[in-house]
């Protein structure tokens, strides 16, 4: 093993995993325990695609480093617009005052969702920006 000097090792918050044929059995929302020399870590389960799950650990996510950065910078809540298409959008969407799904997302989060914009082939995120701002612009 090579000599690494210089760098401050942490706690390790997110974990990738890519499975090519896209037959893994974990699932959104599941908890796993992750082993690392003898040191029990439980992280969740989330999925960024068919193929891609990530395991993130406990408090770490989307939503609430959206709901941390809005309480530094004093954003209110209903001051919020997120987009997402993916089951690693959840979290995001919730911390979120308007939640737009693209068209392209899965159904659990169109379910959440507040708005549906285009698929992000059509220009979905530019349109749910227009929206997003459409009252502001109509009242200038």
């Amino acid at each position: 093993m090579p000599t690494v000097v210089g760098v401050q090792f942490k706690p390790v918050t997110k974990i990738y995993y890519f499975d090519p044929a896209g037959h893994n059995d974990l699932k959104p929302g599941d908890w796993v325990v992750v082993d690392t020399t003898n040191r029990r870590a439980v992280a969740q389960v989330v999925q960024s695609n068919e193929r891609f799950i990530e395991l993130t650990a406990r408090g770490v996510s989307k939503g609430a480093a959206l709901r941390a950065l809005a309480r530094r910078l004093g954003i209110r809540h209903e001051e919020i617009v997120a987009i997402g298409d993916q089951d690693n959008d959840r979290s995001l969407l919730e911390a979120a005052g308007l939640r737009v799904a693209m068209g392209n997302a899965v159904p659990e989060l169109k379910a959440l969702a507040d708005l549906i914009a285009p698929s992000v082939s059509e220009d979905g995120v530019a349109w749910a920006i227009r929206e997003a701002f459409r009252p502001v612009v109509d009242t200038v």
